[in-house]
C-alpha cells in the first residue's frame, strides 16, 4: 500500500519484510535513498541507497527525539537477528534508554584505546616531569606496556592490568613490573579526573616486594668492567665516565658540551638535570678529561646553519642524549664472560664466567665504600660528591657548606680516579685483582 507523497518526495513504503521480500527489493527509477518500512514491527526498516548499499535500519523516539539507528547490512539471510536487535531497541526506547547514544559510546570507546590515551597522557605529563623521569614514563608506557595498546581505555580490566604485569616480572624483573605499575596507576588516575575511564583498574594490584640494592663491586669486578668497555664506543666511554665520577647514569647521559668548563677540568651539572634540584659541581681527573678528549663532537644541521651538537652522547638530532642502555648494558655483560672464559682458555663462556646482577647504579655505591673504607674520605664529602640530598644544611650554613666542600669534593674524585689508576696498572693491593690493560 502506498501513502500520499508530495511531487518529488520519497514515498515511505510498507510491506512485510521476508526473506524473498528483501531480495525483491529495488531502488525506485530517479531516487538516491529509498526506505522500506515494515508492517509487522513498527520502526523496522531497510534503507536502500543509490550507491548499491542496503541496511537494516530502526527508527524511534526517545527523549522528545527522533533517533535511528543502522543495523547491518540487509540479507535474507540476516534478517532474523536484525529483527530481533530492531525489537530490543524499540523496547529499550520505549523504558526510556537511548540505544544509539549507546552505540555511539561504544564506538567512542573503541576510538579511545590504551595506545591514544597513553599519548594524551604523555603530551601533558612530560611538561611537569624531570626529563629523565619523563622519558623512563615514556619507556614503560610505550614499550612495557605495548601488548596492552590496542585494548578499550573504558574496558580493561584489572586482571589484565595484572596479566601483564606478572608477565614483566617474568621477563624484565620485578623492580621494571612495579615502575610500570606506578606509571600505569598514574596514567589512569590522569585519565579518571578527565572523565575518559570509569575507574582506575590499577588499584588493588599489590607492587613487587623490593629489596634494597646494597651490592658494592669487588675490585675485580670493576676492573673486568673497566675492561669489557673499551671496545663498547661510546657507551663504554659513559659507563667509565660513571665510574669515575659516581654520578648518576642519566646526567652523563645528557652532559653537555657547554656545561664542561673551558679548560675541561671541571662539569658543571645544572639544578634542572640533577635529582635534588641543585647544581653539581664535578671535578674531572686527568683520566676523565682523557675518556672525553676521546668522544667526538656530532656536526648537525645544514649548510649554514651547521653546528656541533651540545649533546656530548647520543646520535639523534634533537635533545635526547644517549639511549640504548639495556641493549648496551647487554652487550658489555656478554663481552665481560667471553673475556674470562677466553682467559681460562675456553672458548665460550659458561654461568660462572658472568658477574653477579649489577647495574650502573652500584658504581655510586662503590665510589662512596671505597672512598670511606680505602682513601679515608670523611662521610660528608662523600655525600656531597654523590650530591646526595641529605647533606645539604639548611638556612645560612648550606650556602657556606657549598664553598667549604668544593675543594674537598675536588680532592676526593682525584683520589678516586688515582686508586682507580693504581688497580689498572696493578699497584694497589686487593683481593682477586688482576693487571688489566688500560
Amino acid at each position: 500500500m502506498l501513502t500520499k507523497r508530495s511531487p518529488g518526495a520519497d514515498m515511505p513504503e510498507r510491506r512485510k519484510l521476508t526473506k524473498e521480500a528483501i531480495q525483491r527489493l529495488r531502488m525506485p527509477e530517479g531516487q538516491s535513498e529509498h526506505t522500506v518500512w515494515d508492517t509487522e514491527l513498527k520502526g523496522f526498516g531497510v534503507r536502500l541507497r543509490d550507491g548499491g548499499s542496503r541496511n537494516f535500519i530502526v527508527k524511534f523516539r526517545v527523549g522528545g527525539r527522533s533517533r535511528q539507528v543502522t543495523l547491518g547490512p540487509a540479507s535474507s539471510e540476516g534478517l532474523a537477528s536484525a529483527r530481533s536487535a530492531a525489537a530490543k531497541a524499540l523496547q529499550d526506547a520505549k523504558a526510556g534508554d537511548d540505544p544509539q547514544a549507546a552505540k555511539s559510546q561504544r564506538h567512542d570507546d573503541a576510538r579511545e584505546n590504551i595506545g591514544s590515551l597513553i599519548e594524551a597522557y604523555l603530551a601533558q605529563a612530560e611538561k611537569r616531569l624531570r626529563p629523565a623521569t619523563a622519558r623512563e614514563v615514556r619507556r614503560h608506557l610505550l614499550v612495557h606496556c605495548k601488548p596492552l595498546h590496542g585494548r578499550s581505555a573504558r574496558s580493561i580490566t584489572r586482571a589484565d592490568i595484572a596479566r601483564r604485569l606478572d608477565e614483566l616480572t617474568e621477563t624484565s624483573g620485578p623492580v621494571s613490573a612495579n615502575r610500570a605499575r606506578a606509571a600505569l596507576s598514574a596514567l589512569f588516575t590522569w585519565a579518571l579526573t578527565r572523565g575518559r575511564v570509569p575507574a582506575n583498574p590499577v588499584i588493588g594490584i599489590e607492587p613487587n616486594t623490593e629489596v634494597a640494592r646494597d651490592r658494592v663491586l669487588a675490585p675485580g669486578e670493576l676492573l673486568a668492567i673497566w675492561q669489557a668497555s673499551a671496545d663498547e664506543g661510546e657507551f663504554g666511554r659513559i659507563v667509565r665516565l660513571l665510574i669515575l665520577t659516581a654520578c648518576r647514569r642519566q646526567e652523563i647521559g645528557d652532559m653537555r658540551w657547554s656545561e664542561l668548563s673551558a679548560d675541561g677540568t671541571t662539569w658543571t651539572i645544572p639544578g634542572q638535570r640533577t635529582k635534588n634540584k641543585t647544581p653539581h659541581l664535578v671535578t674531572l681527573a686527568p683520566l676523565a678529561q682523557a675518556i672525553l678528549a676521546e668522544q667526538p663532537k656530532r656536526q648537525v644541521g645544514e649548510g649554514t646553519a651547521r653546528h656541533v651538537r651540545d649533546l656530548v652522547f647520543g646520535k639523534g638530532r634533537g635533545e635526547s642524549g644517549y639511549q640504548g642502555w639495556t641493549r648496551a648494558k647487554w652487550r658489555l655483560d656478554a663481552r665481560i664472560a667471553a673475556a674470562a672464559a677466553h682467559a681460562d682458555g675456553r672458548d665460550k663462556p659458561t654461568a660462572k664466567d658472568h658477574l653477579k646482577p649489577w647495574t650502573l647504579h652500584d658504581f655510586r655505591r662503590t665510589f662512596a665504600t671505597v672512598c670511606a673504607e680505602q682513601l679515608e674520605i670523611l662521610p660528608h664529602v662523600v655525600e656531597a660528591c654523590l650530591n646526595h640530598q641529605e647533606r645539604r644544611n639548611t638556612g645560612v650554613a648550606s650556602v657556606y657548606n657549598r664553598a667549604t666542600y668544593a675543594e674537598p669534593m675536588a680532592r676526593a674524585w682525584k683520589a678516586y680516579a688515582g686508586w682507580i689508576d693504581r688497580l689498572l696498572t696493578g699497584q694497589a693491593a686487593a683481593t682477586n685483582v688482576v693487571a688489566l690493560r688500560r
